[in-house]
């Protein structure tokens, strides 16, 4: 009995090494220096249909400290509406969001990350990089190039839960799954991946919400990687500038 017990313990320390490894190496993959998205998102629910278009404009000055800007460009109601997000090493991403509408530039606080973004189904804390340090992993799954990691996080966050299923061999989420006080949130599957200049990205991903009829389809229609970028991009106070530049 002492052996059987002895055998399980090993078994689950072993399953959450491997988890922690695969996690690692997720977060460290697929990094360019710079990459610049122009996007189509659709949002479909309660019998009506909506889309905008936006660019996207990231850095990775180093694996903990990258940059993150997302301006819209279409509709006009959305013209400029812009968010920005910073991740730090050893401390919490800050993001600030710009609103045409007040001409004013607001920090976000930790309230304020469950928020819907431009009413999609992708929530601000969506759009920062979160290091795998901050979750428990355990692998609970794995079949061929595909592994399933459930991750729980140390500390009380805005999701209890998530599980992902990962491309062993591109390292990307095919599929995540987000339970918020553990009941089922939202589902985001990724699809028609493409690889350029080493990089593995989804060219269409679906986030279907499981509170609400709604579900939200980006599709990318264009990128550069590895781009020199303008550091003024990533400079709150000229959040509300408009993107001279045509990506």
């Amino acid at each position: 009995m002492k052996l059987f017990i002895l055998l399980a313990i090993i078994a689950t320390q072993t399953f959450a090494n491997d988890a922690e490894k695969i996690m690692k190496s997720l977060y460290h993959a697929n990094r360019p220096t710079t990459a610049i998205y122009k996007a189509k998102m659709i949002i479909e629910g309660a019998g009506r249909n909506s889309e905008r278009e936006f660019v996207t404009i990231g850095k990775t000055n180093n694996i903990d400290d990258a940059e993150n800007l997302v301006k819209f460009q279409k509709p006009s109601k959305f013209r400029n509406v812009s968010l920005l997000t910073k991740n730090y090493p050893n401390k919490n991403s800050s993001q600030w969001i710009y609103l045409p509408a007040l001409k004013k530039v607001r920090r976000l606080d930790s309230s304020s990350k469950s928020g819907r973004f431009v009413g999609s189904d992708i929530y601000y804390t969506d759009m920062e990089n979160r290091h795998y340090s901050k979750d428990n992993h355990k692998l609970v799954g794995k079949k061929g190039n595909l592994a399933v990691i459930e991750s729980t996080p140390k500390e009380k966050d805005i999701y209890s839960k998530m599980i992902n299923t990962i491309d062993l061999e591109k390292m990307v989420i095919v599929k995540a799954q987000f339970f918020i006080d553990g009941k089922p949130e939202k589902t985001t599957v990724s699809s028609d991946f493409k690889k350029d200049a080493g990089v593995w990205f989804a060219q269409k991903s679906v986030v279907t919400s499981h509170v609400i009829d709604q579900k939200t389809t980006t599709i990318i229609t264009k990128h550069i990687f590895n781009k020199r970028v303008k550091n003024n991009y990533f400079n709150h106070f000229r959040l509300g500038d408009e993107l001279k530049e045509n990506f």
